[in-house]
């Protein structure tokens, strides 16, 4: 059941023959269609089938696993894990994957056995200065010092972060052999039971999993300006992607998912990703003469202290930007003719750096037609219990927030036991729109009627609750947390 097939049951329903004026049928599809599917992803997610959404979970990595140490260096923003051909010493891993992502406990090197904690922000392989060949990692805020050296370290991963459209996790299963069932616990319960992370001391095979604190990317507020590119002889539109119109927006993100779980059209998907900034105007390419300059980005590095030219963290900030376009025609020139969609939604197209301003369209990238613009607001952590003791790939069955319906051909996930269900919100909020209090009560009735009923029939009438796994060691007894019991 598409939009269109809504649209046109909810209006036969209530007698009407209206899907003719174009503003009508715009109110009717946000107001009523897209906020009726938002309110039941919120108030009864079972009614969308769920979906399935793959993890890793990182094994700690410390100065004896590498074979390195740590040491701060003239910017106080960035350590150095020594040089990357050294002997004894393993590579670090430089692909994205772990920025924004690790965490590092570093110790104390003149032995007070003080701990200090650092969020990774990027690791990278430098090229040229002083610190030639090295590994380097730009970090969340400033070391102490710019002398210390030969520090003992953990790099860690505390927690992993879903898309950020799903809205509860529901169980999970850690891909091996033994397909073990991973649980949904409180935090709260984690927390007093003393099972959270403490410097990797509870470590050990997953056996649950419990959400903590929330992380959200501030949205870029300036919109990108599209338009020929300047100067003499502007780069052309060389394709394989047909002229058109188009219109861009861009987001910033944050780290790099495994490629294991790589989009379908093979790009990597961030950790994090902001909400969008605003659009820019549409830009039309009539023919194959020049490029579309996409100008006005902001600076992102520079605003967060990482722009400083000379600087060894200059564009370190780990933050990236990623480039959507959406296409409202199809030219014909140069032979690039393809008989493909223009339904004006954003796709994404291309990643550029933080200190990048510019960007420059020829047609040459096909835009990921698996990833449309997201509409991010944010990401809960989630943390494997216990602290997982080497690499893991985790199958976890979430439900997703639908995406926004875009076109009449768009589908939200629902099952087919709820269309009526769902019918009766949409008539709901049309009544409403229609200054019908008295139907829009009617229909809002017959909705939490069919929605008890529905769950009635679903019920678990045993209240069956499973075992909490045994844990070894004297987890339940973290001296950290309880003092010893004496009777006296």
């Amino acid at each position: 059941m598409n939009r269109g097939s809504i649209r046109a049951n909810v209006l036969s329903r209530r007698s009407w023959h209206a899907d003719v004026d174009t503003a009508f049928v715009a109110e009717v599809n946000t107001v009523c269609i897209d906020g009726a599917v938002k309110r039941l992803a919120s108030e009864v997610p079972e009614a969308f089938l769920p979906d399935k959404e793959v993890v890793y979970l990182y094994t700690d990595e410390t100065h004896d696993t590498l074979g390195r140490t740590v040491a701060a260096t003239a910017d106080v923003y960035v350590l150095s894990l020594g040089l990357a051909v050294a002997p004894g010493a393993k590579p670090v891993l430089v692909d994205g994957t772990r920025d924004g992502l690790f965490h590092i406990e570093l110790e104390d090197p003149t032995g007070t056995g003080t701990i200090f904690r650092r969020q990774c922000r990027e690791f990278w392989l430098q090229v040229g200065g002083v610190h030639d060949g090295q590994y380097l990692v730009s970090i969340d805020h400033p070391w102490r010092n710019t002398v210390d050296a030969g520090m003992k370290f953990r790099l860690f991963q505390p927690y992993f972060y879903l898309r950020d459209n799903v809205t509860d996790l529901v169980d999970g299963r850690i891909f091996d052999s033994a397909r073990q069932l991973l649980d949904n616990l409180p935090a709260g319960f984690v927390r007093r039971t003393s099972q959270e992370d403490f410097r990797g001391t509870y470590r050990g095979r997953p056996e649950a999993f419990s959400r903590w604190e929330y992380f959200q990317l501030a949205a870029p507020n300036r919109a990108p300006i599209a338009g020929i590119p300047e100067g003499a002889g502007p780069p052309p539109w060389v394709g394989p992607e047909p002229i058109g119109a188009f219109k861009y927006r861009y987001t910033y993100v944050w780290g790099k998912k495994d490629f294991e779980v790589a989009a379908p059209g093979g790009s990597y998907d961030p950790i994090w990703e902001s909400a969008p900034s605003p659009e820019s105007g549409s830009h039309t390419v009539g023919s194959l003469i020049a490029a579309v300059a996409l100008t006005m980005l902001t600076n992102i590095d520079f605003q967060l202290g990482f722009g400083i030219i000379g600087a060894l963290r200059f564009g370190r900030s780990g933050l990236r930007k990623r480039i959507y376009r959406a296409r409202s025609t199809v030219g014909l020139a140069g032979g690039l003719e393809q008989a493909i969609e223009f339904p004006n939604i954003y796709f994404f197209l291309a990643e550029v750096d933080g200190v990048a301003t510019t960007f420059i369209d020829n047609g040459s990238i096909i835009p990921d037609y698996h990833r449309r613009l997201p509409e991010s607001r944010g990401y809960y952590a989630w943390a494997p219990v216990p602290h997982q003791d080497a690499t893991y790939q985790v199958d976890l069955r979430v439900y997703r927030r639908p995406l926004q319906l875009l076109v009449d051909s768009d589908a939200p996930a629902i099952h087919p036991d709820f269309d009526d269900l769902f019918e009766d919100l949409v008539l709901s909020r049309l009544c409403e729109m229609d200054k019908s209090p008295e139907a829009a009560l009617f229909y809002e009735n017959s909705f939490k009627t069919r929605v008890e009923a529905y769950r009635a029939k679903e019920a678990n009438p045993a209240a069956f609750i499973p075992a909490m796994p045994w844990q070894p060691d004297n987890v339940y007894r973290d001296p950290f947390r309880y003092a010893p019991y004496v009777s006296k």
